[in-house]
């Protein structure tokens, strides 16, 4: 089949990968560990010499695609297949809206109303889960896209390709689409800018204490950027303000007592509303004011 494309400068590549690829279908990738299409697709590309690395009018490659199907299996091919520059040049690579193909991926991810429950396997920790250690079928936990930005994540992570400015962009895609795994794999394989952004930010840890992502919150608040004010209010104030409006705050127990034994009361002032401090911070003054 000859390397032909369209009036958008669209390729078979191109084309074959805009399919969706279902939850289902990832399951049974991972179970045989082929994907029989996007093989066929590849082995049609090399035997004809297609050019992997054609962009069409919109600036899209064929990873861009395969970011917007969900389609990690094409990722592998391609790692297969070329030169880790010509790899880099993919990734590397931005559409007219300025959009890498692990961005588009994100941006494709579904968004929800709320954060999903946890999975985690028996053998796992959470800060293991996306680790060698655990041996999970991360395609039982992960959805399509999920699965993308893992095995892109994971490929990327020992490059300089992760910078506190496109992880943060990548972060707030991924939270206000109410994502967990996204943000686990972002934290597992970008951990000194995510960091980095946790630490000086007032945003993202703003934008996390207003979701209900208090299952992970342990894991990404600390005294000192759970207390910082974006102008009007602190992430805990935001975080206590869950818990009068009925949110499970149970895992943030330890956390909320380390910053009552840690920090004057006149501080959690400045950052709390006096009827937030009378709602949960009053049980603990007696255990406070002795420190």
């Amino acid at each position: 089949m000859p390397d032909k494309v369209d009036n958008n400068n669209r390729s078979i590549l191109h084309y074959g990968l805009m399919q969706l690829v279902s939850q289902e279908e990832a399951i049974q990738i991972d179970r045989v560990g082929k994907d029989y299409f996007s093989d066929l697709l590849f082995r049609v590309a090399i035997n004809n010499k297609h050019d992997y690395m054609r962009v069409d009018m919109d600036g899209r490659n064929d990873l861009h695609y395969a970011a917007s199907s969900g389609n990690y299996w094409a990722f592998l091919k391609v790692v297969q297949t070329l030169k880790n520059g010509e790899i880099n040049v993919l990734l590397y690579c931005k559409d007219k809206r300025g959009y890498t193909p692990l961005k588009a991926a994100f941006e494709a991810l579904t968004p929800r109303q709320s954060f999903e429950s946890l999975k985690i396997p028996l053998n796992c920790s959470l800060n293991e889960l996306f680790s060698t250690t655990c041996k999970a079928n991360l395609s039982v936990i992960l959805l399509p896209h999920e699965y993308f930005i893992f095995t892109v994540s994971k490929y990327l992570s020992s490059s300089n390709y992760f910078t506190p400015l496109n992880v943060k962009d990548y972060l707030i895609l991924a939270i206000n689409k109410s994502r967990i795994y996204p943000i686990l794999i972002l934290k597992s394989y970008t951990p000194n800018e995510f960091n980095d952004i946790v630490s000086t930010s007032t945003e993202i840890p703003s934008l996390l204490a207003k979701s209900d992502i208090q299952i992970i919150a342990e894991h990404i608040f600390n005294a000192d950027n759970s207390l910082r004010c974006n102008k009007s209010e602190s992430p805990l104030h935001q975080l206590v303000l869950n818990a009068m409006n009925g949110h499970d705050i149970s895992p943030l127990t330890l956390f909320l007592l380390m910053c009552l034994r840690n920090f004057p009361l006149r501080i959690l002032i400045n950052v709390m509303t006096k009827t937030d401090i009378t709602y949960y911070i009053e049980p603990q003054w007696e255990e406070t004011s002795e420190q």
